[in-house]
């Protein structure tokens, strides 16, 4: 069988579980019709664009998403802006906790995000049972992608950290590739119809 060039790797969060928002949002107070502007990061996005949707059809208040990433958003907080729900990571809302910016008893945990590995479907399944198999993979991996840390991605930080405790951050940095998508913000919208 003929070996197939090496293929890159793209590192993926993925969402785990959002049960505590879908929870706060089939259940509205009753109160005058409201815009509730949400700022999240774009991990949250197909998620709460569902949720929202569900939940206009059944009340009078509009939700306003409003996508950034993590950076962006702590700066918009830190800046002023008036948000009535800001979502980013534990890092980012502890920050905003001590600087005053946000109370400390409005803190909710609503999903909790793992890391993952993706190839293209016609490569083999990349061996990363061990740490040694792992770093081989990496290694041996023709290009890698992954969030750009400057823009406050958790994963790309993350990552970041293993390389650099796996001792391979100059071989793997060399041919990588930082999504910068995550560093423009789409505009505003409103989310879901009525």
């Amino acid at each position: 069988m003929k070996r197939r060039g090496r293929r890159p790797l793209l590192f993926l969060p993925r969402i785990v579980g959002t049960i505590g928002f879908a929870v706060a949002l089939v259940a509205p107070t009753a109160s005058s019709a409201a815009e509730i502007n949400v700022l999240t990061r774009r991990t949250m996005n197909h998620v709460l664009t569902e949720l929202a949707g569900a939940f206009q059809h059944t009340s009078e208040h509009r939700i306003r998403i409003i996508l950034a990433p993590p950076a962006e958003i702590k700066r918009r907080i830190v800046d002023g802006e008036a948000v009535d729900v800001a979502m980013s990571s534990s890092a980012v809302i502890g920050d905003l906790i001590q600087q005053g910016k946000i109370t400390p008893d409005s803190k909710l945990t609503l999903a909790r995000v793992g890391i993952g590995v993706a190839v293209r479907a016609e490569s083999a399944k990349p061996d990363i049972a061990t740490v040694e198999a792992f770093k081989r993979t990496l290694l041996a991996a023709r290009s890698i992608v992954y969030t750009d840390p400057a823009v406050g991605g958790a994963s790309g930080i993350h990552f970041e950290k293993i390389i650099d405790r796996l001792g391979i951050t100059k071989e793997i940095k060399a041919k990588s590739i930082l999504n910068a998508r995550a560093a423009t913000t789409p505009k505003c919208r409103n989310s879901g119809a009525r």
